[in-house]
């Protein structure tokens, strides 16, 4: 494995401990960003690893599984692209997609669960 993969994989790796740390602490907004990082850092990883180049400088998950030809289910494909509408949105004041209620604390469970998921599915392609 190159060394620039696994710098990118100790980011993404990151991203998911501080989601985690960001939910269990009461900021459900700001794991959803986290999860989102974490699985276009993966990504980047994963373009960096097959393609030997610098990965573009772009944040749409779809377009990164794209530009790597992956075959994503569609529950993949909805996970990148619900991930990708959340950090964009969540970028600006007032653009939350929820209450910073229970539910949305559970909604940021949910999705925390399948980014961790989808950053393993990822993983194994580099294998």
């Amino acid at each position: 494995m190159k060394d620039e993969t696994r710098e990118w994989l100790k980011y993404a790796d990151a991203d998911l401990s501080a989601a985690a740390d960001l939910l269990s602490t009461g900021h459900p907004s700001h794991c959803l960003m986290f999860c989102q990082q974490a699985i276009e850092k993966t990504l980047k990883a994963l373009y960096v690893e097959a393609l030997g180049d610098e990965p573009p400088r772009i944040h749409s998950l779809t377009r990164l599984a794209e530009l790597l030809g992956l075959e994503v289910s569609e529950d993949q494909r909805a996970l990148l692209a619900d991930l990708g509408n959340l950090y964009f949105m969540l970028t600006y004041p007032g653009e939350l997609p929820f209450d910073e209620t229970d539910t949305s604390t559970q909604t940021a469970a949910d999705y925390l669960a399948a980014a961790m998921e989808m950053t393993r599915w990822l993983r194994q392609r580099l294998t």
